[in-house]
């Protein structure tokens, strides 16, 4: 790669489980993202423990990796690496831009990478929200507020943040909301890209365990710290959390261990992001960049209809606040929008399908949730819910059976065990 690139650090992890439009896509999502990567011009930098590179080395001869034997196994019980030595491998990069990027991301294929961003890292860091889907080529896009997946910055910034980067680490909870915060209190801008964008398939969160808990805490002291030393006006994201960070960083360690801190933990949250992505930019991008055959899964093809699937996710979300605010009317007319734009989407699907059967469509809401389990048979709540419409529409036969397909593949599904017995009982007393 030459000076004129940009060194991405990651850590790939050693197995990944991935679904993708309802089958098991693991070690080829991977590959997709680190596709989409190299197709953006980046050159990559992996930081795993010595013993995973040699299988991880074979599997990916176009990555770079590089060994750590430090990790946050003390803190998490898993062995992601910290910030801190991502940074260290970026500090001596030929290249003017550098980043950090989670390992399970397809970036959009844009030469607006290369192009835009040298000039936009200029005294910035730039950032973004990803865009979550349970398909990638068919699914709703829906972004998530909450978090950051990438960062972008110069050298001069890279070595900046090393001394305050212990002890965040990939793949934990608040190490993407202390990047920008340092970034913003050594002056910096932060800058919120909206276009080109990446894209992410949906998986299980992590739980709000201690470690969640105990890295909030450290943001909050960070914080409380870095205002200690800053000189000038403080940054906005920066004042807005100050006063909880206060509270937090002063709370007993036994208090926040027995969750009194979880609230003002989610508060700092969400006062913190919409403070820190005030500055919204976007980079020239095709609108429909050409892909391969339709049923191939590239990254062009990942991001083609991206403003008509993202609408749809869009409307997804607003049904559902609709119908918390008692419009059923309107909630029905955003789920149909987002149905008609993707008729596959498996969390659509199921959040339609429920949603007509609150409100007593039972065979519109059967035939959704026989198409959710079509789409994802691993949806366990799908065979419950359908098992309630089909008994509800007089079809207990055939809502038994549904449970007991249910229990043919998951025999400990505590509610397919209650839903059966209740059925069992009332046909019996019929």
């Amino acid at each position: 790669m030459s000076a004129g690139g940009i060194a991405v650090a990651t850590s790939i992890p050693p197995l990944l489980s991935r679904r993708n439009a309802g089958h098991a896509i693991d070690a080829e999502y991977q590959r997709l993202c680190l596709r989409s990567w190299i197709e953006c011009g980046f050159r990559v930098v992996s930081v795993n423990h010595a013993d995973e590179i040699p299988a991880l080395a074979a599997a990916y001869p176009e990555v770079e990796f590089v060994a750590t034997e430090r990790n946050s196994s003390a803190v998490s019980g898993r062995r992601t690496p910290y910030v801190a030595d991502l940074l260290k491998v970026l500090i001596d990069a030929p290249e003017p831009v550098v980043g950090i990027i989670n390992s399970d991301l397809v970036f959009e294929p844009s030469e607006a990478w290369r192009a835009g961003l040298p000039r936009a890292v200029q005294d910035a860091v730039v950032t973004g929200q990803r865009h979550d889907a349970t398909s990638l080529l068919e699914g709703t896009f829906r972004k998530y507020y909450w978090g950051f997946d990438f960062f972008f910055f110069d050298i001069k910034a890279a070595r900046d943040l090393l001394e305050s980067a212990m002890p965040f680490a990939m793949g934990l909870a608040w190490w993407d909301y202390w990047l920008p915060a340092a970034m913003s209190l050594t002056g910096r801008c932060v800058v919120t890209l909206e276009r080109p964008t990446v894209a992410h398939l949906i998986h299980k969160e992590p739980q709000l365990d201690d470690t969640w808990r105990e890295l909030a805490i450290r943001f909050a002291a960070f914080i409380v710290q870095g205002v200690a030393t800053c000189r000038g006006t403080l940054p906005q994201a920066v004042s807005a959390v100050l006063p909880l960070c206060h509270q937090l960083a002063q709370m007993p360690e036994l208090r926040w261990r027995n969750r009194g801190a979880d609230a003002a933990i989610g508060q700092m949250a969400m006062q913190f992001i919409p403070a820190i992505t005030t500055n919204v930019a976007s980079m020239p991008v095709k609108s429909d960049t050409p892909g391969a055959a339709s049923d191939d899964i590239v990254p062009a093809n990942v991001f083609r209809r991206f403003e008509d699937r993202l609408s749809a996710g869009e409307a997804l979300e607003r049904a559902k606040r609709l119908e918390r605010d008692g419009r059923s009317e309107d909630a029905r007319g955003a789920f149909q929008y987002a149905f008609d734009r993707t008729p596959h989407d498996v969390d659509l699907l199921s959040a339609f399908g429920e949603f007509q059967l609150r409100c007593g469509e039972l065979s519109g809401a059967a035939d959704l949730l026989r198409q959710t389990i079509k789409n994802e048979p691993e949806s366990r709540a799908a065979y419950i819910v359908l098992a309630v419409a089909l008994y509800q529409s007089r079809q207990h036969r055939n809502a038994v059976e549904v449970l007991e397909a249910a229990l043919a593949r998951w025999p400990d599904l505590p509610e397919a065990h209650e839903l059966m017995r209740k059925l069992s009982n009332q046909l019996q007393d019929r």
